[in-house]
């Protein structure tokens, strides 16, 4: 022990920079290791429960057989339908027996109704779609699986076949199978509107949080987008867009943000970084839980252009019994309408015309009863004095 005491503090000077340089690592290496036990691990930037579709533009495998005379149409109406299930095929059955007739002719614009699909992962659900492309020659599906997750997919793929296949149509209107559109009101506003270029418009949705709970599907990653709020957007259910923006919005697809699963908030982050203003259309009805709220009135159909969602086949059968039938009393319609929704106001306006009625009617004798009670009460009283 002396002699390593004795040894000691010449080896240390002779080792001194080697000592110090042992020394600087060994402290860092020891302060990364504390540091890394109390800081939590930085999340992903993308973790693997985050939905990234395999995004492309591409046309359908599937479309219908147009005619040239036939491609010259004014409004294309892309109906987003499930390709798995009886329901969704009564749903698209129901659309083409009411509000989405093969050819449409409003004040000399055309309309057509298309419906997107994509491949069932059912074969036999798969060629019955195919059967029902061929039949009705209004079907449009996409080269990739049917899921949630593919709704982006078919909305692009939708917007991009219009106009591949119809250079002259001005505007798209996009819904969901269990929507109902009045079509033609649509178009009259568009007319009445001047027929607005650089056009997104819907029943517009404000200070909508993103979601950032992984459980749940509309779950949003920062990586995906970083902001807290999403912009204003059009609901998913149902939005108009004009074509002369969509190639702007498809280059954006290539080298802007990457697109996600969500289609209509993504649309609103398009549209705001292209500095394209969400329009609310009057008479975009939205309801997001139809079972626990009130069904809609006269007046709410009178008044409403697109209504969604959750309508099956059969309401969408009563909507259009009332549009084809109950509506050509629409002047007595209206009437009620007008009554149901200003009742207060109608009441005092009923009793104030009750009340110049009957002065008008009987003024005259009400007055000369009052002028006789008075002289009568003014005689009696001069007899008693």
């Amino acid at each position: 022990m002396v002699v390593i005491f004795r040894l000691l503090p010449n080896w240390l000077c002779k080792n001194f920079r080697k000592i110090r340089v042992l020394t600087v690592v060994l402290f860092c290496f020891i302060t990364i290791i504390y540091y890394n036990q109390r800081l939590p691990p930085p999340p992903p930037t993308s973790p693997s429960n985050v939905v990234w579709p395999e995004f492309s533009l591409h046309l359908p495998f599937v479309e219908p057989n147009i005619s040239f005379p036939d491609r010259n149409i004014y409004l294309a109406v892309a109906v987003n339908s499930a390709a798995t299930g009886h329901k969704y095929r009564g749903l698209r059955k129901a659309i083409r027996e009411t509000w989405g007739s093969s050819l449409e002719y409003t004040r000399n614009k055309i309309w057509k109704v298309f419906f997107v699909l994509a491949i069932s992962e059912n074969k036999t659900e798969h060629e019955m779609n195919l059967q029902e492309a061929s039949r009705n020659n209004d079907v449009i599906i996409g080269n990739f699986t049917d899921n949630y997750e593919s709704v982006v997919l078919k909305t692009f793929m939708s917007h991009y076949w219009v106009t591949t296949r119809f250079p002259s149509c001005r505007y798209v209107l996009k819904t969901d199978d269990d929507v109902y559109a009045r079509v033609p009101r649509l178009l009259q506003w568009l007319e009445r509107a001047g027929a607005p270029n650089r056009f997104y418009g819907g029943y517009v949705s404000v200070g909508f949080k993103t979601v950032r709970d992984p459980k749940n599907k509309w779950f949003i990653s920062k990586s995906q987008y970083e902001k807290e709020y999403w912009p204003p957007f059009c609901h998913g259910a149902f939005h108009v867009l004009s074509t002369d923006i969509l190639p702007q919005f498809f280059n954006y697809t290539k080298f802007g943000r990457k697109p996600f699963h969500t289609d209509d908030t993504y649309l609103g982050v398009v549209a705001s970084e292209l500095g394209i203003e969400a329009k609310t259309l009057p008479g975009f009805d939205l309801r997001y839980h139809t079972e626990y709220i009130r069904p809609r009135s006269a007046c709410d159909l009178i008044t409403s252009t697109t209504m969604g969602h959750m309508i099956d086949a059969f309401t969408m059968m009563k909507y259009h019994n009332f549009y084809t039938k109950e509506m050509k009393l629409g002047k007595y319609i209206r009437l009620k309408c007008l009554v149901s929704q200003n009742a207060k106001l109608f009441a005092i306006a009923a009793v104030v015309i009750f009340c110049l009625l009957i002065g008008r009617l009987f003024g005259a004798t009400v007055f000369r009863w009052i002028t006789k009670l008075w002289q009568s009460v003014c005689y009696s009283s001069t007899i008693e004095h």
